[in-house]
């Protein structure tokens, strides 16, 4: 089975980051890594998201991971669709960057 891996970029608020990183990283399919950037500020976190399809992964950050307590935005950075064999990479498009990031 091919999957859909999905780099995202989630803006949370400082006071609840612990809460937050417990919530997302018990989602199924969702693992949490650090941005590794002395220069970005506080409340961000990068996931990394596993899905059957690319419509599954953006269902995921739109009902799972944007409406987790404390996530303020969640944006995809970088997508992988297809087999390990063919890199066939997705562009982002604005209206889905629309649909994850509502104003607070």
């Amino acid at each position: 089975m091919n999957l859909t891996t999905v780099g995202v970029l989630a803006r949370i608020e400082v006071e609840m980051e612990e809460s937050v990183r417990s919530q997302l990283g018990n989602l199924e399919g969702v693992e949490l890594f650090e941005l590794g950037d002395a220069e970005l500020e506080p409340g961000q976190i990068g996931l990394l998201i596993e899905a059957a399809t690319v419509d599954a992964a953006h269902e995921k950050i739109k009902q799972e991971v944007a409406t987790t307590v404390g996530v303020l935005c969640a944006w995809p950075v970088y997508v992988h669709y297809g087999d390990d064999e063919v890199d066939e990479g997705m562009e982002i498009e604005p209206a889905m960057l629309a649909s994850l990031c509502a104003p607070t």
